[in-house]
């Protein structure tokens, strides 16, 4: 017997040595300059752009532990404190990002270095917009995406991982996001007061064209006036189903009760922020059925509608396509419903919801046409869109439909973890582009719209 219990006791020192570190990693609460120190451990970073890496931006790290707490309260508070700063002196673009399966907030972790990115590259946009640019500021959401430190074989902590992201977004994830989210809405506040104090002194608001509907009161009232304060939210894998599970009743509440619903007018679908993306989230379509079916029920979008939602999925991700539903048979086998398809298939590989392909444009094509004059036109079931050299197509759901289920060709995503692709970085950054843009430029969408 003591043979077997010493070899016991020595697999046992061996998993619990491989254990994936569990611990936050950013404790320093100051802000950090990213040219002149070492930030590993800073919560909050500033990046100023040179000519090898230009951009400027501020990265702020929030970090939850297993149970979906905050591992440090005063860090999430110095990161909300800083963007209340930044807000009040100017226009933001704000970006969260979620990473998700085998990733941290680990210094040098590539889900980091890729968001870097992102975040540099809607930096040099924002300077070469040709109107006043907004500051962008990221927020990068940190958990433990690794249960064991295994190399190859941490591959089995796909399923404990799944159940950590669900206790993680049914957590303070959804604080968070709400208290950025409301940075946005206050600056947009803000933006109608000053709008409706601009026409009482011009007496503008004492009229209204007896052309006008109903809705278009409604929208000549200031319910569309809003700030150039914008955000967007990003989740890859079990990131995605953080944040679908943090924010999903709000977006279905939402879809429910559209700009205008008041009024009795379909308007404009508000989602969360200005759009949330998710890249190969790791979670059923069950979960999505209750927005997908809101949504449908609609049978017209106005023109001007962008974006709410877009999910990314790879034909060639084998982690949601393969493993996902091999292991939902084993794991639902006893629920009455378990097998239905929807139960075992991620959202992003159910046929049924998918409203759009995204593949590599033919030779010939133009590397992406006018984003405005594009989406403006491209309204109708079939159309195609040429957007970084990349064709998006829509299905017949995706006709002005503002929840993008997107199929994305297995050479532009090779894999569950292969997001740095540079043509999918500069898609990514168009479509956060195209739903932040400034009033102006929607009013062009909608009167160009086909």
């Amino acid at each position: 017997m003591k043979p077997i219990a010493a070899a016991a006791t020595l697999c046992l020192v061996m998993v619990l040595g491989a254990c994936a570190p569990y611990m936050p990693y950013r404790t320093e609460n100051t802000l950090c300059a990213t040219n002149k120190a070492d930030c590993s451990k800073a919560t909050l970073q500033w990046h100023a752009g040179t000519s090898a890496s230009p951009g400027d931006y501020l990265l702020g790290f929030v970090e939850f532990n297993d149970q979906g707490d905050l591992w440090q309260r005063q860090g999430m508070e110095a990161v909300i404190n800083q963007l209340n700063t930044e807000a009040a002196a100017k226009d933001l673009l704000i970006v969260v990002f979620v990473h998700g399966w085998h990733h941290s907030s680990e210094e040098g972790d590539g889900n980091i270095n890729t968001f870097r990115t992102v975040l540099a590259n809607l930096a040099v946009a924002e300077a070469a917009s040709g109107r006043p640019a907004r500051e962008v500021a990221g927020v990068y959401v940190g958990w433990r995406g690794d249960s064991l430190a295994l190399g190859p074989i941490n591959n089995v902590t796909f399923w404990d991982r799944k159940n950590t992201a669900e206790k993680v977004g049914h957590g303070e994830v959804t604080e968070l996001l709400s208290r950025i989210e409301l940075i946005k809405r206050t600056q947009d506040s803000k933006a109608r007061d000053a709008a409706f104090e601009a026409k009482s002194k011009s007496g503008a608001g004492n009229t209204q064209s007896t052309e006008e509907n109903r809705c278009g009161k409604h929208i000549a009232a200031g319910q569309d006036i809003t700030s150039q304060t914008k955000l967007v939210v990003i989740g890859h894998s079990f990131g995605g189903l953080v944040v679908q599970s943090s924010i999903g009743q709000i977006l279905e509440d939402r879809a429910i009760r559209t700009k205008g619903g008041d009024y009795g007018c379909q308007l404009d679908v508000e989602g969360f922020g200005n759009l949330v993306v998710l890249i190969n989230p790791a979670f059923e379509a069950q979960r999505y059925s209750g927005l997908h079916d809101i949504v449908s029920r609609r049978t017209w979008f106005p023109a001007q509608q962008l974006p709410v939602e877009v999910i990314l999925t790879s034909k060639a991700d084998d982690a949601t396509g393969v493993l996902f539903p091999l292991g939902r048979r084993f794991n639902t086998v006893f629920e009455r419903d378990g097998w239905d398809k929807k139960n075992l298939t991620t959202v992003g590989h159910y046929q049924p919801y998918i409203t759009h392909e995204l593949y590599k444009a033919a030779p010939g094509h133009p590397d992406t046409q006018p984003l405005m004059k594009a989406w403006a036109a491209g309204g109708q079931p079939s159309t195609r869109l040429t957007i970084a050299g990349l064709t998006l197509e829509r299905t017949q759901l995706g006709d002005r439909n503002p929840y993008m289920n997107v199929s994305v060709s297995g050479d532009l995503i090779k894999n569950h973890n292969d997001i740095g692709e540079p043509q999918i970085i500069e898609f990514l950054k168009q479509m956060i582009l195209l739903s932040t843009l400034p009033e102006s430029d929607r009013h062009f969408i909608k009167t160009n719209g086909q």
